[in-house]
């Protein structure tokens, strides 16, 4: 509906050096106490440091989250016909439908006066533009906008794991000055990037769809139906409607497209 992202969270390891092996036997009871009482504060000081940077790098994706998906849906709408002229002027975010007490943040109004200060580009109404040349630069900026939000997901997903990483490191140490010595030997999984293969492939397939509505001689179904993609099937599936398939190769009027054949 979270890429830039440099990872502070990965500095240098070791953050905790100052714990230290068991201390000595010799030492006095109240002596060993107070050094784990130093080196519990430590580790509560590091953990909220890391906590206070891992917040900021959450606000950083969220911003750029939010900037690209309102570009995709200002795109969407492009392409389905339904963007008006002064979509700009008109662009803005909705409130939930029970909003709390917290409103827009001014990292969320940012991204609204980025988005709206997009440079003027063919896939805009009535740009003069060719129905080629709008198709075209609609397929480049939409991809170029899904990189943009990928790239943010797998930073975020690869900061949610450093993250587990370095605090399991930072308990293992304290544990082990405690004399703690049972590890922990949970997997921390792989980020995993498989849930962008629809949306590229339904961005491709509307592309297609567009050229063969220009009266271009593409077999886009035929090129969805051969993709090896495990993705492609149940968009295929989706598109074996007649009518679904004509909506997707309908070309916006304001796109000046070709006159359409009589059906």
């Amino acid at each position: 509906m979270l890429k830039e992202l440099t990872s502070p969270m990965s500095g240098a390891p070791g953050t905790i050096n100052a714990v230290e092996p068991e201390p000595a036997p010799h030492l006095a009871a109240g002596d060993r106490i107070a050094r784990m009482n130093i080196e519990l504060r430590r580790f509560v000081a590091d953990r909220r440091r890391r906590s206070r940077q891992f917040d900021q790098q959450l606000a950083s994706a969220h911003y750029r989250s939010l900037r690209a998906n309102l570009m995709l849906a200002v795109l969407t709408r492009a392409r389905s016909g339904t963007l008006t002229p002064n979509w700009r002027e008109s662009l803005a975010l909705r409130l939930p439908e029970q909003p709390s007490e917290t409103t827009f943040s001014p990292g969320d109004q940012l991204a609204v006066r980025e988005v709206a200060a997009t440079a003027p580009a063919a896939w805009e109404p009535y740009s003069g533009a060719s129905w080629r040349a709008a198709l075209e630069t609609w397929f480049d900026a939409t991809n170029d906008t899904y990189d943009a939000l990928e790239a943010v997901w797998a930073e975020t997903q690869q900061a949610h794991r450093e993250r587990v990483i370095e605090q399991r490191a930072a308990i293992g140490r304290l544990r082990t000055h405690l004399g703690w010595t049972q590890p922990d030997t949970r997997a921390v999984p792989p980020p995993d990037g498989s849930q962008h293969a629809a949306p590229r492939l339904h961005i491709e397939a509307w592309y297609r769809a567009g050229l063969a509505g220009g009266g271009e001689a593409v077999d886009w179904m035929g090129w969805l139906e051969g993709h090896t993609d495990p993705a492609a099937a149940p968009l295929a599936a989706r598109l074996s409607d007649p009518d679904v398939r004509r909506q997707l190769e309908h070309l916006p009027d304001y796109w000046n497209p070709p006159p359409r054949p009589a059906p």
